[in-house]
Order: structure tokens, then sequence, then C-alpha cells
């Protein structure tokens, strides 16, 4: 690692020339770093972001999986067959499910030499069991905090190297060759020194960039990641990486502003559903209207245990994704608030389907007591008060196209974890964190066979600055705009205009009634026209309300680009698919609708046949002012 300092528009700023930068501070960019290490590939760096950030130390759930390759018993299992699970989706590329399957176990294994405690029977055998999407026993866990524990005992392995760590330093540019095809380095805002002119920059000349920095939080307000989880996915895109499957999500019932799903014992405990108005007032089991026979709807909530993700194919009346649809229906339609409550149990619920206690928070507690003190550590206390929910995005399954290495389409970047978008619209539980691991590892051993090349290596000082002045000199000049605001007062250009953190909020409302579970046309094409307009006047409309708030607007301007392509995205393939698919409800007349009671606009119909097999690839193109998406074929497994 070589140090040094250039002037830009007027100011020293500090440049760190190094083999390999890797970007984001959770699971998947702490392995990256490890593996790295272990292979050779010493002249290394880890950049994170907020410290509370990382989504794999705070999510939590009643049992979190990780899918390996099987092999309990008498089973049979081959990566064949387990790139088929991983594929079932029809838009995930064959070869990259046949890689995942194949160096699961590697990537198992290691962590066991890290220490971690996986359950192990007498006779050596990892005890699996089945669960939503793949019915093998392929999930091994370690409880409601599996990723935790599996990030602490690597952010351990980090700390026993001596690996170099730069925390709270903010990816704002992404530095391309002259031709726009290699990654030359980054462009880094060191976030706590953002006051001091000639500390607020860091400079990372880079002959590889790892991007491990997860998928885009605050997209939509309520979401699964920690609040101050943000990616870094617009970035890239804007330095002419394509994206892939960006109109792809995951769905579920989370615990309001809160990094916890409701599935699993959450739900086998029998809890009343219920909602209120503004007020608190008017309790309602909403639920009830919708069903004849109440040991339907216990049997559907039972269901949602395993079934938590929001799935189309499961939204009739007698599909566990019917309870999502119900409680969306409720909040965006009535404007009411939901809660599970533990306190009573539900109208008609069958004295034999109580065992385990009488009421809901004891059956909680002897169904799973980790999931019970999970809630009491987040200042729950389910025996005296509801838990708001809300159906919440949990994983975007897109992101950056990547090959079988996690190599994206710009030379020399890589994309691993949820920041490469190599999963299909649905996949089964635990794939993501098994594709993380795989990523980081698969990704390294790219890097570590190309480290006797020159072109592994980060270029010239003089040539990395004569290719990144213009977007440097352009970032420069927008901090001093924005720190002009801040110590006019914080003067705004317009009465009307909201501050920097408001505007993220609003933000992610208008996208949770524009395309969460339910697609609408018309909101998405004013989400679109307004984020576009947002970010062309981004001086005028980005409004920092503090000098603390200056790296938020850089954050906020990487989402709108987000944003920007993800509805692109999602109105293209409303233009091309006649009815809906995956995570999301659209709208055909021609369809039929769950229940009667229900608005006219959940009449649809489950199809994909224009898209399946098909893979939606994203660019975009900021010179031409265009979004260029396009569709191609899915790669099948090899040997097939």
């Amino acid at each position: 690692m070589i140090f040094d300092s250039v002037f830009i528009e007027g100011s020293m700023t500090k440049i760190i020339s190094v083999d390999t930068v890797i970007v984001g501070g959770g699971i998947a960019g702490l392995s990256a770093a490890v593996n790295l290490y272990d292979k050779g590939v010493r002249d290394i760096c880890l950049l994170t972001d907020a410290g509370d950030g990382a989504a794999s130390l705070f999510g939590k759930s009643d049992r979190q999986s990780y899918l390996k390759l099987g092999g309990v018993g008498n089973d049979s299992d081959s990566p064949y067959r387990m790139a088929k699970a991983l594929s079932v989706s029809g838009n995930m590329d064959g070869d990259i499910a046949l890689v995942e399957a194949n160096l699961s176990p590697r990537c198992f294994y290691r962590l066991l030499d890290y220490g971690l405690p996986f359950e192990q029977d007498e006779y050596g055998s990892f005890t699996g069991s089945g669960n939503y999407g793949d019915k093998t026993r392929r999930a091994v866990s370690l409880g409601p905090d599996t990723t935790g524990r599996i990030y602490r005992a690597l952010e351990k392995q980090v700390k026993d190297r001596n690996i170099t760590t730069y925390e709270n330093h903010q990816v704002i540019r992404l530095v391309t060759d002259a031709e726009g095809k290699r990654v030359l380095g980054l462009l880094v805002m060191n976030c706590p020194g953002v006051r001091d002119k000639y500390q607020r920059f860091l400079l990372i000349n880079a002959g590889n960039v790892v991007l491990a920095c997860g998928g885009p939080g605050g997209l939509f307000y309520h979401e699964g990641y920690p609040p101050e989880h943000f990616s870094c996915l617009g970035a890239a895109l804007h330095a002419g990486a394509k994206g892939q499957n960006l109109a792809e999500f995951s769905f579920a019932l989370t615990a309001v502003r809160r990094s916890l799903i409701m599935k699993g014992a959450y739900q086998l405990a029998l809890p009343r559903y219920v909602s209120t108005d503004e007020r608190g007032s008017d309790v309602q089991e909403f639920l009830l209207p919708y069903f004849s026979d109440t040991k339907l709807l216990y049997s559907l909530q039972k269901a949602k245990a395993d079934q938590w993700q929001f799935d189309i194919k499961k939204v009739r009346s007698d599909g566990a994704s019917f309870i999502d649809l119900l409680v969306y229906h409720e909040i965006v339609d009535k404007g009411r608030h939901v809660f599970l409550d533990y306190r009573l149990n539900p109208k008609g619920l069958p004295m034999e389907e109580c065992q385990g206690g009488t009421r809901p928070f004891e059956r909680l507690k002897a169904l799973n007591p980790s999931a019970y003190q999970i809630l009491l550590e987040q200042q729950i206390d389910p025996s005296e008060q509801p838990i708001e929910i809300h159906p919440s995005m949990v994983h975007h399954n897109g992101g950056l196209a990547v090959d079988t290495y996690f190599r994206t389409t710009l030379d020399h970047l890589y994309a691993i974890g949820e920041t490469a978008g190599s999963h299909g619209s649905l996949m089964p539980e635990g794939a993501s964190l098994n594709q993380t691991l795989v990523s980081a590892l698969r990704a390294s051993e790219a890097i570590a066979s190309e480290r006797n090349q020159k072109s592994a290596h980060p270029v010239s000082v003089d040539v990395f600055m004569s290719c990144a002045k213009r977007e440097l000199g352009d970032c420069f000049r927008l901090t001093e705009h924005y720190i002009s605001q801040v110590e006019d007062g914080g003067k705004k250009t317009s009465q009307d205009t909201p501050d920097v953190r408001t505007t993220r909020v609003i933000m992610g409302k208008h996208m949770d009634k524009a395309c969460a579970i339910y697609l609408d046309k018309d909101a998405m094409n004013q989400e679109l026209q307004r984020a576009a307009e947002i970010l062309w006047k981004k001086e005028d409309l980005l409004c920092p309300a503090s000098v603390t708030d200056i790296p938020r607007c850089f954050r906020v301007e990487d989402l709108l680009i987000t944003q920007i392509c993800v509805l692109s995205a999602l109105l293209n393939e409303l233009s091309v698919c006649d009815g809906s698919h995956g995570a999301h409800l659209i709208t055909n007349e021609k369809g039929s609708i769950p229940h009667e009671a229900l608005p006219e606009k959940y009449r649809f119909s489950v199809s994909d046949r224009e898209i399946a097999g098909k893979i939606q690839e994203v660019s975009y193109l900021e010179k031409q002012g265009q979004i260029r998406v396009y569709w191609r074929e899915t790669k099948k497994i090899p040997g097939i």
C-alpha cells in the first residue's frame, strides 16, 4: 500500500495505491478480505460505511438458515440437484447456480474452522432441515442470530490478520479509464472528516475493486435492512456496470422499522392479527371476515411460518401469501395499522391448537425461547404489547450483472453478496447466505490467480488522476455547494424543499405505494419522473440541514440512480409481461380476484411466459440521458 497526496480544486487530498479494495463490512466483504489474505493477496484494504449498517449483523428472524449441499444420512443430493433448486425461478443463470452448489461445502467447512458450532450428530453428520423453496435437508442453522454469529466470527478473522480497515468511509464515485471499460479505483468521502477541507476525501487507486455493499437500503421505507444501511449500487451503475434482475425483490411481514422477519415460531404461536385506526382505537381482527372457515385461516397462518416470502402463486384465498395481501390492503387502502398481538388468542381458535400454552406469548416462548428473547432485546415484551408489522422489502434479488467469478461487465470490478444480481425472482431460504460466501471465495480466487499480472496492480498516480479529474472536480464543487448551503443557515431554495433526510423518507414511502407487492403503473411513472428531476436538480433539491448531512446527500444521489434503474426495469417488465409473477401483483382485468371483498385492482392472473427463461439487464447511460433495458436467455446448467 502506497500513500501519496495530490492537489484537486486547490485542496490537498490523500491518495492510496493498493492492489485490491473491498467495499462493505458485512459477511461478504469480511469473507472476501480473509480469503484474499489467505491466498497471499496481502496488499488489500477494507472500506466500511456506517458502523451500524451491516445487514448481516442486524438481520433477525426466529431461525436463520444457511443452505449447503446436502449430505445427511441416506439423503440423495448432488451439485446438479442443488443448482436446479437454486435456479427454479427461471431467471437465474445455471452456470452460476452450479458454482454456488459446488462451492457450498468448501465455504461451510471454512466456517467450522472458524469455530462456529453447527449442530452435528454422533456420527459426524451436520444435521439439516427442509425449508421454504427447498424440502431437502440442506438448510443448517445456528438459531435466530445465524448471520450475526457468522459476521462476528469473520470480523475476528479480519482483526487477527491485521487487515487495514477504513471505517465510516463512503464511496462517492467509481473511477474508470478513458474508454469506460475498466475500473481504476474510487473517490471516497471520510464522513467524520467532512468539516475539514483537507480530510474530507480519500482517493483509492486500486488494481481491483470488490463491491460487497449489500442491497439498496432506503429504496423502500419499509424494509428489512438496518436504518443506516446504504449501498453503492448507484455508483456502479453510474460508472457503466450493467444491472441484472433489478425488478426482482423478496417481500415479507416484518416488525415495523426493525430488521426482524415475522416467520417461523412468530406465526406458529398463532397470535391475533389486529388492526387499529390512526389513534390506536377501533381494534379489529380484520382477517376473520375473509374466511368462512377459521380452520383454514389458522392453517394458512401456520403455513406462513415456512412460506414467509410473498409469492404471487400463493395469493389465492387458500395460499399463505393471501395473508400478506390482506395486511397490505388494510394498511395501504384503508389507512390502518396492523399488529401481531400475542396477549390474547384469536377468535375461534380451537383449543387443540393451543399446545405449549393457553396464550400466544406462552406458546412462542415454548416453541422458541431464542425468538422470544430477540423481542425482549428489541424492547418488545409480547406479553405486554402488540408488534406493529408491515409487508417489507427484505432482499433485493437483483444487482450487478456478473459471471461465474462474480466479475461485473467492467474490468477489475467484482460484485459479491447481495450487490451481485445473480438470483432470480424467488430463491430457497438460506440461498443468499450461501451465495454471499461462495461469491466472496470465487472473486478472491480470480484476483489471486491474476496477482502476478501487471493489470492486477494499480496504475500510476498520474494515469489515475488524468482519468479521475472530471468526476473528482464535479464532486468537490458539489460538496462546496452543500457546505455553502449549511453556512447560509441551512437556507433552502424554496420554503417547500425538504431537507435530505426527509427527502429519503418521502422517496421510500412513495416506493412502498408504487411498487412493493402491488405494482401501480401510474405511480411508478410519477416516481420515475420525480427521481429524474431531483437528480437533475440535486444542487437545489438535496438540502443538508447540517455539515454531517453532506455524506447523506451523496447517498441519496446514489439511491436516486438506483431508483431510476429499478423503476425503468419494473415498467419494462409490465410492458412485456401479461400477468403477475414472482413477488409482484399486477392488475389484469381478465384475471380473477382473491376475494370478492377486495378492490378490483387486485384482480390478477399468474403468467410469466413472455419472460420465462430470460434475464433482464439494464444499462444506465447518463450522457445520453437514457436507461437501456433488454432481455437475454438464461444460461443452462452445464453438463445437461
